[in-house]
Order: C-alpha cells, then sequence, then structure tokens
C-alpha cells in the first residue's frame, strides 16, 4: 500500500471571480499550475506568470460535458 502525504495549493483568482484566470501555487513547487479561460487568453498573453515554467490549462465553459464518459 501506498502512503500518501497530503499537501495545500493556494489557489489566487487575480481578477478577483472566478471568470478570469486561476494561479495555483504551492510552497513546494517550483512551478505555478495556470487555468485560462479560452475566451481571454488574447488578453493576458502578456502576463508575467506566462514567462514561468507551469502547467497550463486552456479551457471553455461547458467543456466538461462534451468529454466522453464511462
Amino acid at each position: 500500500m501506498h502512503s500518501h502525504r497530503g499537501f495545500s495549493v493556494n489557489v489566487v483568482l487575480p481578477s478577483g471571480g472566478p471568470d478570469g484566470i486561476e494561479l495555483n501555487e504551492n510552497a513546494s513547487w517550483t512551478a505555478r499550475g495556470l487555468v485560462i479561460p479560452r475566451a481571454i487568453f488574447g488578453e493576458i498573453r502578456t502576463r508575467p506568470e506566462l514567462d514561468r515554467t507551469g502547467c497550463y490549462r486552456l479551457g471553455s465553459p461547458g467543456e466538461a460535458a462534451s468529454l466522453p464518459s464511462l
């Protein structure tokens, strides 16, 4: 059996709401996770967070509903 150790992730919403980008940070990570709404990608391409190493997810509303499920 594997022993899993929990950790916390700090979620930052720079625009102040869920419709903007979401920055995910962990003190032990060297990278950040970003969730970027597809509709605003053109506006945020120059943000300094995109110059760093990270995991980026470009999404759109309703995307999950169109994904196949088992």
